[in-house]
């Protein structure tokens, strides 16, 4: 080939090559591959390597609290497991991970039943309930109060005042 051929040569190719990197979430795409924009560290090879267990994976039960916990390897950290299993061609349920990148809908609506200290609020709510009830009763007795308090202060008044005019 001589030189003329040569630069046509990286011309038509230089054309035919985007200009820049088109980038989508987590993924270059540089000459028609799919290369991610950081590979995966240490840890998440070691995970994929030697999987831990599928209690690491899932949200437990506290019993002496009853409240429930995360799992133990964050959401995060699960989806860069998942990540790198895709880029190195594992199904990431060999791994112990599950389809669904989310929480279970059962965990979710366990947390919110079980924020904070259950016994705590029950306490609580029933405090509160008696509060209002007494709070009621002490109400419908006010008026009676407010005109034995006036009869009071009009004797008190009567007593305190001199019979002499002067």
């Amino acid at each position: 080939m001589n030189a003329k051929t040569t630069k046509t040569a990286i011309k038509e190719t230089a054309k035919l090559r985007p200009k820049k990197e088109v980038q989508a979430k987590g993924v270059n795409y540089i000459h028609g591959l799919h290369m991610p924009k950081t590979m995966p560290n240490n840890w998440v090879l070691k995970q994929i390597a030697f999987p831990s267990p599928e209690a690491n994976f899932k949200p437990f039960h506290t019993i002496d609290e009853g409240v429930f916990t995360e799992p133990r390897i964050s959401w995060r950290n699960q989806e860069r497991i998942r990540r790198g299993c895709m880029l190195a061609g594992i199904d990431p349920k060999e791994v112990g991970l599950k389809d669904k990148r989310r929480p279970d809908e059962k965990y979710v609506n366990k947390m919110l039943k079980f924020s904070g200290d259950v016994k705590k609020e029950t306490e609580n709510l029933v405090a509160k309930i008696d509060r209002r009830e007494k709070i009621e009763e002490n109400m419908i007795k006010m008026e009676e109060r407010i005109q034995k308090w006036r009869e009071e202060e009009k004797k008190l008044k009567l007593k305190a005042k001199n019979l002499i005019p002067f």
